[in-house]
């Protein structure tokens, strides 16, 4: 979990949010983490952060600001970076066609484990969902801030530790956000991988984040998408 006790507010940092440039930020701030086996605290970056997403005992009353990004990139970002099948495959002309389709089958598979994930044995088998997709589902609480990955300077211009900083102030990391070393580029955007079909799975399990979060519905899509196929679309869902 990770921390600032003079700030009383505990960020939540899940996995492919640019949550490495926000630690490098914090830990400025007078922030720490530690984990279930080292109640001592570090701090931030020296030489990690928490990933973790449980609040621990005697934190209930601080502020929770959590790291977000939008959930149809996201999911790919771990379809590519944290997966065997998914950082092996190649996007390019010749191959866009069977990365669509193994990217669908991943979606399909991971997603409909979510249905039956409080009934299946040995659940612990599923690593993909336990470990990134299900901590995003906000089942047992909601944060009170978000940095989107999308709107960094904007959403972090939101804490008050940080707009009533001289340093923030003064642009000591706007040239560190903006060339941000720490995000991959990739030559193609999520809009060119999701079909109708692996779109509505990641939106039916994140509605939450897209409503609380403000991420547009059809934003897989660099098409427009008529009246008609919006409706059919967020159809069962809302």
């Amino acid at each position: 979990m990770n921390y600032s006790d003079k700030h009383q507010i505990v960020w939540l940092a899940p996995e492919r949010c640019a949550t490495r440039i926000v630690s490098h930020i914090f830990k400025d701030y007078n922030f720490y983490y530690r984990t279930k086996f080292e109640r001592l605290p570090l701090p931030l970056c020296e030489p990690y952060h928490s990933h973790g997403m449980e609040i621990f005992e005697g934190f209930e009353n601080y502020e929770v600001v959590c790291s977000i990004r939008n959930p149809y990139d996201r999911v790919l970002s771990i379809f590519t970076n944290l997966t065997t099948v998914g950082s092996d495959e190649v996007f390019s002309k010749g191959t866009r066609e069977i990365f669509i389709r193994k990217f669908e089958y991943f979606v399909e598979e991971v997603f409909a484990f979510t249905e039956y994930k409080k009934v299946v044995e040995n659940a612990e088998k599923y690593p993909v969902f336990n470990n990134y997709i299900s901590k995003l589902s906000f089942d047992e609480f909601t944060p009170t801030k978000f940095i989107r990955m999308e709107n960094l300077t904007e959403d972090l211009n939101n804490l008050k530790f940080l707009f009533e900083s001289e340093k923030w102030n003064n642009g000591h990391y706007e040239n560190f956000i903006k060339e941000n070393k720490f995000i991959s580029k990739k030559h193609y955007n999520f809009t060119e991988v999701y079909t109708l079909k692996s779109a509505k799975l990641v939106y039916e399990f994140y509605k939450k984040i897209f409503f609380l979060c403000e991420y547009d519905p059809f934003s897989f899509s660099e098409e427009s998408l008529s009246e008609n196929e919006k409706k059919k679309f967020l159809h069962g869902i809302i």
